[in-house]
């Protein structure tokens, strides 16, 4: 079945395409007559689509837009789904039939950002076409509010489940529900003789962390092995520092 886009004779009286320069005007009837457009003038077109089909350059189409979108409300496109909302389309829908209105129902059905239709509403200057639009949006978003206050619902659900199960891991995961694990004398002797420590060095790190409990300030000891790295080191590093260092003896020449 062929595809027809009729343009009213009132499009050419319309003050506000009396005062365009040709470029928007043809930009403008391209836009109610291109292969894509709906009855409903809410239809989806990309930026390049739009170049190939009017031959413009992509700044070009979007100066254009802008023409149409913020000077003179006309038009809104949605950069997000690519549609294009002509605002004053619905006024050249002569004919309000059954046909027409399946139609426009099926058309509603298909478009993305459906908040694009209550852009049009306060545009629309016939009574039996904003009917048309009312009846089906009044329709859509009944449903639509119920999905969504049983999505509320499903969510404020989850997170009550989450705020039950956070004070079980926190528990879980705190250092008040986990217990040091307290090597004996001879685990720390021979971690101290693999690491090049000295027995001393094993009797003072262990009576230094068995008189804590083996805790560090309120964090339980679980394994003492990089501590005891830590441990050899820190001594070694102190006893370079305390070693009295040897003066070399000033040679004296007599002449």
């Amino acid at each position: 079945m062929a595809k027809f886009r009729k343009v009213h004779t009132a499009f050419w009286d319309d003050p506000l395409i009396e005062k365009l320069n040709p470029d928007a005007r043809y930009f403008y009837l391209f836009l109610m007559t291109n292969p894509l457009c709906t009855e409903c003038g809410i239809y989806q077109i990309t930026i390049r689509k739009m170049c190939n089909y009017t031959g413009y350059n992509e700044d070009s189409i979007k100066a254009l837009i802008k023409v149409f979108e913020v000077d003179n409300s006309r038009l809104v496109y949605d950069l997000k789904t690519e549609e294009m909302c002509l605002l004053k389309k619905p006024n050249y829908i002569d004919n309000t039939g059954k046909p027409v209105v399946d139609c426009l129902n099926a058309e509603f059905i298909n478009i993305k950002n459906k908040l694009l239709i209550t852009k049009q509403l306060p545009h629309i200057e016939k009574d039996a076409v904003k009917k048309i639009y009312d009846t089906w949006y009044g329709a859509w978003y009944g449903t639509s509010n119920k999905l969504g206050q049983e999505e509320e619902k499903e969510e404020e659900k989850e997170e009550e489940e989450k705020k039950k199960e956070t004070p079980m891991i926190f528990l879980q995961n705190s250092n008040l529900n986990r217990q040091p694990v307290i090597p004996t004398k001879n685990q720390v002797w021979e971690v101290f003789t693999r690491s090049g420590g000295t027995k001393e060095m094993a009797k003072s790190f262990y009576e230094k962390y068995d008189g804590t409990g083996w805790f560090i300030g309120s964090s339980p000891i679980v394994n003492f092995n990089s501590l005891a790295n830590k441990f050899i080191d820190n001594w070694k590093r102190n006893e370079l520092k305390n070693k009295p260092q040897d003066i070399a003896p000033v040679k004296m020449k007599f002449k």
